[in-house]
């Protein structure tokens, strides 16, 4: 935004420029504020559209963990399902560091 004393130049030059710059202004502020709003709501939607690809991924291993477990092939079960909750468990732990890292409040557990 130029100072008020510029805008009152820019007026008497062309009357009706300031308020023509002061309506840019505000529709810049309103774009901008549009294109904030856009863009958090695809991240939150693409952030829900991730968990549950990996809740789908993560009960499709132990479906089949299950499955091998029950037809006795069980050292490849505890393999396939040890892995499946390691891997939950560090997605986890790195989700925490990765809070606590970037200086954002860490959730609250509920009891």
């Amino acid at each position: 935004m130029p100072h008020p004393s510029v805008l009152a130049g820019y007026d008497d030059v062309v009357p009706g420029s300031a308020e023509r710059i002061l309506r840019m202004a505000e529709k810049q502020l309103e774009h901008r504020i549009d294109t904030e709003s856009l863009l958090a709501r695809e991240q939150m939607r693409q952030a829900t559209r991730g968990q549950h690809y990996a809740l789908f991924i993560c009960s499709l291993a132990l479906v089949i963990a299950a499955g091998l477990a029950f037809s006795g092939h069980e050292v490849t079960a505890s393999i396939i399902g040890g892995l499946d909750l390691i891997g939950l468990a560090a997605v986890f732990i790195a989700g925490r560091v990765f809070v606590r890292s970037s200086g954002e409040a860490e959730p609250e557990a509920s009891e």
